[in-house]
């Protein structure tokens, strides 16, 4: 006999679970049975606010690299050659 369930949402701490899905086959679960599916949407969110802020820091980096040479070229500039 099969039975399937489907819980109420849960909270348990940060993780919020869309369903807990119990498969009775004499008591045991097999391998390969799903017992629950854990919503996505905060992982998602997080991931992406990530890659933003990854951006972000490489765009300035990129920057700060930019005035680094433009200041090496201006000294360069500024040192006579005679020197």
């Amino acid at each position: 006999m099969t039975e399937t369930r489907t819980a109420p949402f849960e909270r348990s701490r940060r993780v919020y679970l869309l369903g807990i899905y119990l498969t009775s086959r004499d008591g045991r679960q097999l391998a390969g049975d799903v017992i629950a599916r854990i919503d996505q949407r905060d992982y998602r969110i997080a991931h992406a606010d990530a890659k933003a802020q990854l951006a972000a820091t490489q765009a300035t980096a990129k920057n700060l690299e930019a005035q680094i040479a433009a200041q090496h070229a201006q000294i360069s500039a500024s040192i006579p050659s005679n020197i």
